[in-house]
């Protein structure tokens, strides 16, 4: 294993363009707006894994173009992320499905209208 310890040392991601995760929460430049960044092998990482648990909405998510949904779909997005928190063990990827599924979360609950956007560098 130690060969591809790297795999689940933060350092090796450090320096690596982010996948942006935003809540777009009533206008695109609201204060109220949320983002969080997953570096993208991490968020690669994280496509993969939706693909093997056949999950629907993260696997509809194009890894070369933004994606965009409103909140019934935040919705069903973080309950997927939740899922895989639930069910992978993966110390470095832990944290970031629960920044990511908090940011869904935010979009799903919000009373007005709402977008949650993922971009990709």
């Amino acid at each position: 294993m130690s060969s591809f310890a790297d795999r689940f040392d933060p350092a090796a991601y450090a320096d690596e363009a982010a996948v942006e995760v935003r809540a777009i929460l009533d206008l695109p430049q609201s204060p109220a707006n949320r983002a969080y960044l997953v570096p993208v092998r991490l968020f690669d990482r994280l496509l993969h894994l939706a693909s093997a648990y056949a999950l629907p909405q993260l696997r509809a998510i194009d890894p070369h173009a933004p994606y965009v949904v409103q909140k019934d779909d935040a919705q069903r997005l973080a309950a997927e992320l939740a899922f895989l928190d639930g069910v992978v063990n993966d110390s470095l990827l832990g944290p970031h499905l629960a920044g990511m599924r908090s940011v869904a979360e935010e979009c799903g609950r919000h009373e007005g209208v709402a977008w949650l956007v993922i971009d990709q560098p």
